[in-house]
């Protein structure tokens, strides 16, 4: 994790807008709004403690602290059997958060730790998103977000994604 830490803390280093904050949950968010003082953010990569209620917290403070087209990132967001011990209340606070705070899921990554990226629904984010992906001609599927609640990943010859 140190040599992941010092590889962003490198590749942003030179960016005037961008700051890397390693620390634990509370001191980082106290250091995180002094640092915002009234202005919001665009995106925040959430990859923290995994029990249910430390993930839903961290998304109802991170929610206070995104602007209206902002997008949330959470990582070890699926049941996978790689991952059972540790994505043990990623995904049901995620799913918990997009019904109190009106986000929902606009991708997620096809990995035993998958990410998902959450926007909120009156924002006009996941038009630009879906002609990003149009334009770069990536092959996709579209899940409704009420099928989220049933994602696991299964192995095979790869890693799928399935919500069976």
């Amino acid at each position: 994790m140190d040599r992941l830490h010092a590889k962003a803390v490198e590749r942003f280093q030179h960016k005037p807008h961008a700051s890397v904050i390693k620390s634990p949950t509370l001191p980082a968010r106290e250091h995180l709004g002094a640092l915002l003082g009234d202005r919001k953010l665009d995106y925040i990569y959430v990859d923290a403690s995994h029990q249910y209620e430390s993930v839903l917290d961290d998304l109802m403070f991170y929610d206070s602290l995104l602007g209206l087209d902002g997008m949330l990132q959470l990582n070890d967001c699926c049941h996978s059997p790689a991952g059972v011990r540790q994505n043990l209340g990623v995904l049901e606070a995620t799913l918990t958060f997009m019904k109190m705070a009106d986000f929902m899921p606009v991708m997620i990554t096809n990995t035993d730790w998958s990410d998902i990226l959450l926007v909120r629904r009156k924002s006009g984010i996941d038009q630009v998103l879906d002609k990003i992906v149009e334009i770069n001609d990536v092959t996709y599927v579209e899940v409704p977000s009420q099928l989220l609640g049933a994602l696991h990943v299964k192995q095979g010859k790869r890693t799928n994604l399935s919500f069976r």
